[in-house]
């Protein structure tokens, strides 16, 4: 099966074209995807392979940000969302190597959140992160570490630190419901 024929591929690039398109047509921006990181640098990585992260997003006065879209629904026990920490650390190591670039403005994650109590997109920049202290974030619980069962380590963000971009529309939400429970049974409640 090819990588784009999976559900959860699909879940994850509806949502990626979601914020495609926002920035596209709403903000003028260019946005180059998906990129694959190799020897130091990023690359646009050819179709239908896995990548790094979704796309370098630029401003049209030379300036760029990297961002990474996650298409999930926030978790049901806490106000909150995350990715695999490996991710996370993949993400902050080029972060840290990138930011002394004066055309690099950051690394962004991206959440379009299915969710009904959220139905929208919000994000976290990893500039933001550092100015408020990731180990402070932490320390108050704003940011947390958590391994399930199955030994899966996860960042956790509490939603109170993500900055809104826009709603979803009904049917954007509704698809991605959709695609979210042909991947797994999920309940929103």
């Amino acid at each position: 099966m090819q990588w784009s024929a999976r559900t959860k591929t699909r879940h994850g690039d509806f949502g990626e074209q979601i914020i495609r398109d926002f920035w596209e047509t709403e903000k003028k921006l260019k946005v180059l995807s998906p990129i694959k990181w190799v020897n130091g640098k990023p690359h646009i990585a050819p179709p239908d392979e896995p990548h790094d992260f979704d796309c370098i997003v630029l401003d049209g006065k030379g300036k760029h940000f990297f961002a990474d879209c996650k298409a999930k629904a926030r978790r049901n026990c806490r106000p909150d969302t995350g990715i695999d920490s490996g991710y996370f650390e993949n993400y902050w190591r080029i972060y840290q190597g990138e930011k002394i670039c004066p055309e690099f403005l950051d690394f962004i994650l991206v959440f379009v959140d299915e969710h009904p109590a959220e139905e929208r997109i919000y994000s976290l920049s990893f500039r933001q992160i550092e100015a408020l202290g990731l180990d402070r974030l932490m320390q108050a619980g704003k940011i947390r570490i958590e391994q399930d069962r199955r030994a899966t380590v996860t960042v956790y963000f509490d939603l109170a630190i993500m900055k809104p971009i826009r709603a979803l529309t009904a049917e954007e939400a509704a698809t991605l419901r959709n695609l979210s429970q042909e991947t797994r049974r999920h309940s929103y409640a």
